[in-house]
C-alpha cells in the first residue's frame, strides 16, 4: 500500500515538463490556469513575456521581474519535500504491483546484460537507455547523465501521448468538417452553374438561331470554367476524408497498444513508432486553397439582348424603375466586383466577435465572445502579426461581448455593453466614459471611427446612433428606425448601420441627423465599406456563410464574393489592404483583387 501511495502523490508532486519533483531548484509556480509548473521550465518556455501553458495553452503575462516573482505554490512545495524525505526512490517495484506468473515470465527477459541478476529500474535521459541500479554506479555516473525512475519516465511518455493523441482526435474532427464544408461548397456552386444555366435559356430564347448558337457556346464556356473548380472539390473532399482515416486508425492502434504492452516494450518499442506515424500524417498539406466562387457571365447575357434590339427598352425600363425606386434585377447599376482570395488563417480562436484595425495602424485588435480581454497584435514583418499585449476590460463595463475600434492616432476603443474604455496604443488604459446618464438603457452593440477621430456608436436598446468626440462627448444623436448590431464607415458624415434581427440596413447622415436610405438585408452578421468600388462588404451566416457586396446608390445586391466559411461575425480591412474575417473557428486574411 505505502508503495502504491508514493507512486500516485509522486504524479501530483511532479512538474510536468522536466518530471522532477517540485524541490529546490524546481520551485512550483503558479499560471494564471489551474496549473503548476516549475520556475526553471518557465523560464525556458517564456518567450517575449507571455506563457503558454503547455497543457491548456491559456496564457500568462510575465512579470517584469522575470517568472521567478510569481507566485509560489507554498502548499506543493512542501508537500514535495515531505514526500522526498520519506519515500524511497529505488525500490524492486515502485508501482507495489504482484505480477501474475504471465507477466513475471516477461520481465525475468528484461535483466541488465552486463550486470546479471539486476532489472531495469531506472532510465538514463541522457543516454535515453534503460538501466539497472549497479548501472547508475559503474556505467552512468557523473553530472552528465540524468537518472530517473522507469515508472515516472512511462508515465510521462502516456501522458504526452495521450496529449497527442487528442490533439489528431481534435484534427480529425476538423478536417472532417471542413470535408463537409467542401461538400456543401460544392453543392452552391453546383446549383450556381445551374442557375446561371437557366438565365442563358431565357436569353437565348429571346434571340434568333445565330443568338441561340452563341448561347449554346456561353453555356459550354461557364461549364469549362466551373468543372475545373467542382473536380477539385471532390478531390481535395476524398484527400480529406482519406486523411481522416488515417489518423482515426492511428489512434486507435495506439490506444490499443497502450492497453495490451508492457512498460519496457512501450517505452522501448512502440512509443517512438506511434509518435513518427502521427507526425507524417499530421504534417501532411490536407487542403490548398481554391476560388469556389462561380464563374460569372452576365456581361454576356446583356450581350445577346443587345443583339436582338431589347437591350435598348430594358434599360428604358430599368430607368424608369429607378424614378419609382429601387429595384432587385438591374445589372446596369452593379459596380466593379472584387474577388477574395484565401491568404491565410489564425485557427484556436473561442468564436471571434470582433475584429478591429484601420489603413493608418499596423495593429490588429481581436475579441472573443463571453470575454473580457482584447487580444492586440502588431505587424512583425511582412504577412505576418505577433501578439503584443492584452487588454482586459472592467466588469463594471458590463457582461457579454467586447467591441473594438482603432483609432487613426493608434487608440483602443472598447466597450462591453454599457461604457466606453479608451487604451493607449501601446495598450495602457487611460479612462473611460458613458454615452447617457442613465446606464440602465443603453446596449452598446457597435462602435467605429471615421477619419475625422469622431466616435460612431450604435446602441441596440435605444435604436440610436451616436456621435462623439474621443474625449466622450456627445455631438449629435439619431434615431434609426432599426436595432442596429453592425455598422460600417462610409465617410466623415455617412455610416451605414444594420440589424440582425430587424433584416435591415439603413445609411444614416449623420450631419443631417436623418436616415437618407433603407433596404432590405436578411441576417447581416458584419459590414465594411469598401472604397475601392464604393460598395458595402456584408458578412451574413446563411448555410455555409458568404461575404456579398451591396450598393449603397440603390441599397441592391451585387455579388457574392466568398462562400463556404463559417459564420462571418466580423470583419475590417488591415494596414495591408487585407481583408480579415473572423468566425467561431478562426481568423481569415483575403486578398482583394478585381476580377
Amino acid at each position: 500500500m505505502a508503495h502504491a501511495y508514493f507512486a500516485s502523490i509522486e504524479e501530483e508532486l511532479t512538474c510536468c515538463v522536466c518530471f522532477e519533483l517540485f524541490v529546490n531548484p524546481h520551485i512550483p509556480k503558479d499560471l494564471d490556469c489551474p496549473h503548476v509548473i516549475c520556475e526553471q521550465c518557465l523560464a525556458k518556455l517564456s518567450k517575449e513575456g507571455i506563457i503558454d501553458c503547455p497543457e491548456c495553452r491559456v496564457v500568462t503575462m510575465v512579470p517584469t521581474n522575470g517568472v521567478s516573482a510569481l507566485k509560489t505554490n507554498l502548499r506543493v512545495r512542501n508537500l514535495a519535500e515531505k514526500h522526498q524525505r520519506h519515500s524511497k526512490i529505488l525500490t524492486k517495484n515502485p508501482l507495489g504491483k504482484h505480477p501474475s506468473s504471465s507477466q513475471q515470465s516477461k520481465d525475468e527477459a528484461l535483466y541488465c546484460a552486463v550486470h546479471r541478476g539486476e532489472k531495469f529500474i531506472l532510465f538514463c535521459v541522457t543516454c535515453n537507455d534503460m538501466v539497472c541500479q549497479v548501472c547508475v554506479t559503474k556505467t552512468h555516473i557523473g553530472d552528465e547523465h540524468k537518472i530517473k525512475d522507469l515508472s515516472a519516465v512511462h508515465r510521462g511518455k502516456m501522458t504526452i501521448m495521450g496529449v497527442n493523441m487528442s490533439r489528431s482526435e481534435k484534427m480529425a474532427s476538423q478536417l472532417d468538417k471542413l470535408s463537409q464544408e467542401l461538400g456543401e461548397a460544392e453543392e452552391n456552386l453546383a446549383a450556381s452553374v445551374k442557375r446561371q444555366e437557366g438565365t442563358i435559356d431565357q436569353a437565348v430564347a429571346l434571340v434568333v438561331a445565330n443568338a441561340r448558337k452563341q448561347g449554346d457556346m456561353l453555356k459550354a464556356k461557364i461549364r469549362g470554367k466551373n468543372q475545373p473548380k467542382l473536380d477539385e472539390c471532390q478531390k481535395q473532399k476524398a484527400a480529406l476524408q482519406k486523411q481522416v482515416r488515417d489518423l482515426r486508425k492511428v489512434v486507435l492502434d495506439a490506444k490499443d497498444i497502450m492497453l495490451k504492452s508492457s512498460t519496457h516494450e512501450y517505452v522501448k518499442h512502440h512509443h517512438k513508432q506511434i509518435t513518427e506515424r502521427l507526425k507524417l500524417i499530421q504534417s501532411q498539406r490536407y487542403v490548398a486553397f481554391v476560388d469556389y466562387s462561380p464563374y460569372e457571365i452576365n456581361a454576356s447575357v446583356q450581350q445577346l439582348a443587345r443583339n436582338m434590339g431589347t437591350f435598348e427598352q430594358d434599360q428604358t425600363r430599368q430607368s424608369n424603375a429607378a424614378h419609382k425606386g429601387p429595384s432587385n434585377a438591374t445589372g446596369i447599376e452593379r459596380k466593379p466586383i472584387r474577388k477574395l482570395t484565401l491568404f491565410t488563417k489564425w485557427d484556436g480562436f473561442r468564436s471571434v466577435t470582433c475584429v478591429a484595425s484601420n489603413k493608418t495602424s499596423n495593429m490588429l485588435a481581436i475579441s472573443e465572445k463571453d470575454r473580457n480581454q482584447v487580444h492586440i497584435y502588431g505587424k512583425k514583418a511582412k504577412d505576418s502579426y505577433r501578439k503584443q499585449s492584452v487588454l482586459t476590460v472592467p466588469d463594471k463595463c458590463g457582461t457579454g461581448n467586447c467591441f473594438i475600434a482603432v483609432a487613426p492616432n493608434g487608440r483602443f476603443l472598447v466597450t462591453r455593453g454599457k461604457i466606453i474604455h479608451v487604451y493607449s496604443s501601446s495598450g495602457h488604459y487611460q479612462k473611460h466614459f458613458h454615452t447617457t446618464r442613465n446606464t440602465d438603457t443603453v446596449d452598446l452593440t457597435c462602435i467605429a471611427v471615421n477619419r475625422d477621430d469622431k466616435l460612431i456608436i450604435g446602441d441596440q436598446k435605444r435604436s440610436i446612433v451616436t456621435l462623439h468626440s474621443l474625449d466622450g462627448d456627445l455631438i449629435k444623436q439619431v434615431q434609426t428606425s432599426i436595432e442596429p448590431t453592425c455598422i460600417a464607415v462610409i465617410n466623415s458624415t455617412h455610416v451605414v448601420v444594420g440589424s440582425f434581427s430587424g433584416n435591415r440596413a439603413c445609411v444614416v447622415d449623420l450631419e443631417a441627423g436623418k436616415e437618407v436610405l433603407s433596404f432590405d438585408i436578411l441576417q447581416p452578421l458584419s459590414m465594411h465599406y469598401d472604397e475601392k468600388t464604393e460598395c458595402l462588404l456584408v458578412g451574413r451566416g446563411a448555410k455555409t456563410g458568404v461575404v456579398e457586396q451591396w450598393s449603397l446608390n440603390s441599397g441592391q445586391y451585387i455579388a457574392c464574393i466568398v462562400q463556404g466559411i463559417a459564420s462571418p461575425q466580423a470583419m475590417t480591412i488591415n494596414h495591408d489592404g487585407y481583408l480579415v474575417v473572423g468566425d467561431p473557428e478562426r481568423v481569415t486574411f483575403y486578398k482583394m483583387t478585381y476580377h
